[in-house]
């Protein structure tokens, strides 16, 4: 998995340390033959969230193991998201950052930053990130039993 990352870095590298190849790919898809190929309004989403990852990534001081970038409606709706992920968008990421701490360690760092973000979540095992370019709501939520989020305030997304 590292080599695969590696190798992308050297030929998709789209921001210092994040890849198109990495908030694109997909194990479900690839367990279910299916692409998860973004269209190219997507793609500038993709590249303006790497530069948000990169502020995330400074924030931390440790690299990030993104687990989640841009799904498609079908990968999307195959791994249980929700009709108005941000993930749909290129506007999503879930990562994990061990060099920092547990997924709550990095949700409160990111909290107490100045960062704007719209969505964060302890999803209990990883973190979710979202950006948006207008009016950002940092929300910051803690996953509940199920798919239920504890969020801190809540104004609904529109893509």
């Amino acid at each position: 998995d590292c080599q695969r990352v590696r190798a992308c870095r050297r030929v998709d590298a789209m921001s210092k340390n994040f890849t198109l190849a990495e908030l694109t790919f997909s194990e479900w898809a690839a367990r279910n033959g299916l692409l998860n190929k973004p269209m190219p309004r997507i793609v500038e989403n993709l590249e303006w969230l790497m530069e948000r990852l990169e502020e995330v990534r400074a924030l931390l001081g440790h690299p990030m193991r993104v687990t989640s970038g841009f799904r498609s409606e079908t990968v999307n709706a195959g791994v249980g998201g929700s009709l108005m992920s941000q993930h749909r968008y290129g506007l999503a990421c879930d990562f994990l950052c061990p060099g920092f701490g547990s997924p709550a360690e990095v949700v409160a760092a990111i909290e107490a930053s100045a960062l704007q973000f719209d969505q964060l979540i302890d999803e209990l095992g990883w973190v979710h990130i979202s950006f948006v370019r207008n009016n950002p709501r940092r929300m910051v939520g803690v996953k509940q039993q199920g798919k239920e989020v504890k969020w801190h305030c809540g104004r609904t997304f529109q893509p």
